[in-house]
């Protein structure tokens, strides 16, 4: 064998409060809280991109993690732990109205998940996100250092890389170049751009969750 040596690295301990430790954070965090630093925020002024209805379910889990939460009956003893609500926790309150609201149109929403061609539907489903983004970017001043993207039920199940939409339920596609030319146009170019922009939708695979990023990421 070679002369390699397997050298075993002791977990540190985990560092809380004012100079406590723990090795497990939930014990750390409920027994001395988190430690103190200027990148602690006061409050989690926190973004919310979705549907009202999106906005409503946020607004209740919010309303959950401040509230008090009983263990749990059943698991493993170190996960059997009193909850005492995030602000009790973290010292920072977390405002059940979102600091900052991008309202998406549910029903276009909808729409565009369910258009026959996947591509198309993905893509055009995500820009839904990053234009109401965009907009809220160049027209408002508040700034949330945090974002959540809620997503309805049906984007989920269809928005991945295998999903089929129920023939019954698709939306017409009204892309005007196929996946073999967008391929061809991505790789080697193109003289007219309304065909690249055309052929953008096919640059990403088929996954919602992979085109939100790219959709919303780039924004500052």
């Amino acid at each position: 064998m070679s002369g390699w040596r397997l050298i075993h690295v002791p977990e540190p301990r985990l560092a809380f409060g004012f100079g406590q430790t723990a090795e497990h954070p939930k014990d750390g965090l409920f027994l001395y809280g988190p430690p103190p630093s200027n990148l602690n925020p006061a409050r989690m002024d926190v973004g919310v991109i979705g549907t009202a209805a999106g906005v409503e379910r946020y607004r209740r889990w919010v309303r959950s993690i401040g509230l008090t939460i009983a263990p749990p009956d059943e698991g493993r003893p170190e996960n059997k732990m009193f909850w005492p609500g995030f602000e009790a926790v973290f010292g920072a309150p977390w405002p059940e109205q979102p600091y900052a609201t991008c309202l998406i149109d549910g029903e276009e929403l909808s729409r565009r998940i369910r258009i026959e061609n996947r591509h198309e539907a993905i893509s055009e489903a995500a820009k839904l996100y990053g234009d109401s983004l965009r907009r809220h970017l160049d027209d408002e001043e508040a700034r949330p250092k945090l974002w959540f993207a809620i997503l309805p039920e049906e984007v989920f199940r269809y928005g991945r890389p295998k999903s089929v939409v129920p023939k019954e339920q698709r939306e017409k596609s009204t892309a005007t170049v196929g996946r073999k030319f967008a391929k061809s146009v991505l790789k080697d170019g193109w003289l007219f751009p309304e065909d690249v922009e055309a052929a953008s939708i096919y640059e990403y695979e088929l996954n919602f969750h992979n085109q939100l990023k790219v959709s919303i990421g780039v924004q500052n």
